[in-house]
């Protein structure tokens, strides 16, 4: 995953009655300058999270992390949120489905599609090849990268240029973790629990199901254990 990143912290956002989010900077004078804090290199799949979140969930996140910046100048509403949002998770979920042997949601392919190629008949996967398919996934990518503002290529480390792409805004910042995510594939993997991608923090389990940290964290897998010896039992006593 690319290494962590620097952006301003908000002191506080709001959302108007409009769906507009409002961003506060300063808590009160003197001025200070704004905080700053490093952007965790999982965001990204915190931020797919949102494509079916509340206002209220929305708020939260960019009291956080701020603006996307995707368009200079221009006010940002929850569904810009949403709607890129939507775009990163089946970017994440389609990839590591394919990972997995499997097809991919009918859902993430037309949302990546209509992104590339708005009003075009794309949906149709019918002999479109897997090669096909990755090419339209990196179209979908390398379109929202170049929508960035404030990206770069070269950067300086220890008096020397090196090849690095980057982004200073929490719009590039984003897709540049995804890129990354969907690049390094082999780490991919779609949850069982809340069937969203995730990066898998340790070796694959023995048995048929993967879960992400917030499902494990909220005790999912035991659940599911216990669905299943339930229903064993169940076929058992018949």
């Amino acid at each position: 995953m690319v290494g962590s990143l620097l952006i301003p912290k908000p002191y506080r956002a709001k959302v108007n009655k409009d769906g507009f989010l409002i961003w506060s900077w300063y808590p009160k004078a003197p001025i200070e300058p704004p905080a700053i804090h490093k952007v965790p290199v999982k965001l990204c799949f915190d931020f797919a999270r949102l494509a079916e979140g509340s206002t209220e969930s929305i708020r939260r996140f960019a009291a956080s992390w701020g603006p996307l910046g995707w368009e200079r100048g221009r006010q940002e509403h929850v569904d810009d949120f949403r709607r890129y949002a939507r775009l990163a998770k089946a970017l994440l979920r389609f990839t590591a489905e394919r990972l997995s042997g499997g097809r991919g949601l009918d859902e993430d392919w037309g949302t990546i599609c209509e992104f590339v190629a708005p009003g075009q008949n794309l949906t149709n996967r019918a002999g479109l090849d897997s090669r096909f398919q990755m090419a339209i996934i990196a179209a979908a990518a390398n379109k929202w990268f170049a929508q960035a503002q404030g990206h770069g290529i070269l950067a300086i480390s220890d008096a020397t240029l090196q090849v690095r792409p980057y982004a200073s805004n929490l719009f590039g910042m984003l897709i540049t973790q995804i890129a990354h995510a969907i690049a390094r594939s082999d780490q991919l993997a779609v949850c069982d629990g809340c069937r969203a991608a995730f990066v898998r923090d340790r070796a694959p389990s023995r048995g048929p199901r993967q879960y992400c940290g917030k499902c494990r964290k909220a005790k999912v897998p035991q659940r599911d254990a216990s669905r299943d010896w339930r229903r064993r039992a169940e076929l058992r006593m018949k």
